[in-house]
């Protein structure tokens, strides 16, 4: 490599280490997510935010013409929207066993939900295996991988039978459990699989979706079933 390579290399090396550094000072951090303001100044701010701009939609309508669709979607948006906060403020609403648990939900937020509802361990059972859709129309695939399909095969997550033997046998023992209800960690386990991952079994293998897959009443209903799996299975 000759003295004139080098030196080209050199510069096509700053100018390269400026372009980062240029870079690096012009882009825009994140922004960090503002929390919930639940107080009642709070939501009253929020909801008038939410119908001013729903106003200015219906006052750009004229009354001869047709109701626009910029209209109809501004009062969708806002409803959708006031849903939301008032659900993150704690509201429970009566509907609130048909509807989908959501992404992100906490396990506290979930778990104050649950109280209100009464599983049904048999319709747990069917939802579990397949044999049902959930409220949210979709069929699960928890049984075929918790359940050995064949005599000889093991299967690739931990076992349903025995599932509240080993949470009160194993799991209670562990700090992050010790104070939780059985319906913490079962709740934790099935929208949050990889927070805990079982040895020998890999993490990354059961799917996240399962809060947009299942409603309320289905997740008390899989939670009452996996509570009644009691007895380890017999050699």
């Amino acid at each position: 490599m000759n003295n004139r390579t080098i030196t080209t290399l050199g510069l096509l090396a700053l100018i390269f280490a400026l372009f980062i550094s240029v870079t690096a000072q012009d882009a825009t951090p994140e922004a960090t997510p503002e929390p919930v303001d639940c107080t009642i100044d709070g939501l009253k701010a929020y909801y008038s935010g939410l119908a001013e701009g729903a106003q200015s939609a219906l006052d750009a309508a004229t009354p001869e013409a047709d109701l626009p669709q910029e209209a109809l979607g501004a009062l969708y948006d806002a409803g959708v929207s006031l849903q939301a906060r008032m659900l993150a403020c704690g509201y429970i609403p009566a509907d609130i066993d048909t509807l989908p648990v959501g992404e992100g939900t906490s396990i506290e937020r979930v778990l104050e939900i649950l109280d209100t509802l009464t599983g049904d361990p048999l319709h747990g059972q069917l939802l579990y295996l397949g044999q049902e859709r959930s409220s949210q129309n979709t069929t699960l695939g928890c049984g075929g991988c918790h359940e050995a399909m064949e005599a000889e095969a093991a299967p690739i997550g931990p076992p349903t039978a025995g599932t509240w033997t080993r949470w009160d046998e194993e799991y209670t023992l562990l700090p992050e459990y010790e104070d939780q209800p059985f319906a913490y960690f079962a709740a934790e386990a099935i929208l949050n699989p990889n927070v805990h991952v079982e040895e020998p079994y890999l993490a990354n293998l059961m799917p996240p979706f399962y809060g947009t897959a299942l409603g309320y009443q289905d997740l008390a209903d899989i939670i009452a079933f996996l509570e009644s799996q009691d007895q380890l299975p017999e050699d």
